[in-house]
């Protein structure tokens, strides 16, 4: 009896750890992203390709956090998704960005948002540094980013959890932290 205790406490130790490790991997930061056309791979870009766009800086962002009735605020660091995406569709002769109708963005543990691209991409969105004062001359619009870093506002910047897309919102109450992705590791291009 005391050896089939042991050796079916050695099976469920093993299995632990077996689960533990590939969940590890599943959240693990990436470091590249695939960007796709309806499914088909168009191009990856590794951080130091992102970093490398003309349009990367670090901008202010805000989010309404409605889980835990606050305002969270962020820098982050990266390309603009609209370069990124231009880039992308170089190559390809039959689709341009105006085409794309949705985009699907998908972390390493395959949770994804699919978001409209008017929604993302051609709607002005802002930093809002005090949601009570809509007068306030800090408010900066803000592009759709591939962050290759961020931090909270006033903090130092980190790659942990990175790729991560980071937009501003329309309004004070906009609830965008629910599609800020981490760990991002494909962009689904979606067209008609």
């Amino acid at each position: 009896m005391k050896m089939k205790s042991i050796k079916l406490l050695s099976i469920l130790f093993v299995m632990s750890l077996v689960i533990c490790l590939t969940s590890a991997a599943a959240f693990a930061d990436t470091t590249s992203v695939t960007v796709k056309l309806n499914d088909s791979n168009l191009e990856s870009y590794t951080s130091t390709q992102l970093n490398a766009f003309n349009t990367t800086a670090s901008h202010d962002y805000s989010t309404y956090d409605d889980c835990h009735s606050r305002y969270r605020y962020y820098t982050a660091s990266g390309p603009e998704m609209e370069q990124v995406f231009n880039d992308a569709l170089t190559n390809q002769l039959l689709y341009d960005l105006d085409d794309v109708v949705s985009i699907e963005i998908t972390a390493s543990d395959n949770y994804s948002v699919t978001l409209s691209k008017s929604s993302l991409l051609d709607t002005t969105r802002y930093y809002y540094p005090d949601p009570e004062d809509l007068n306030d001359p800090g408010i900066t619009t803000v592009p759709a980013i591939i962050a290759t870093q961020y931090g909270n506002l006033g903090g130092s910047l980190s790659t942990n959890n990175c790729l991560r897309n980071f937009y501003g919102q329309t309004n004070p109450n906009d609830y965008t932290i629910l599609n800020f992705v981490s760990s991002i590791s494909e962009i689904n291009l979606i067209t008609n």
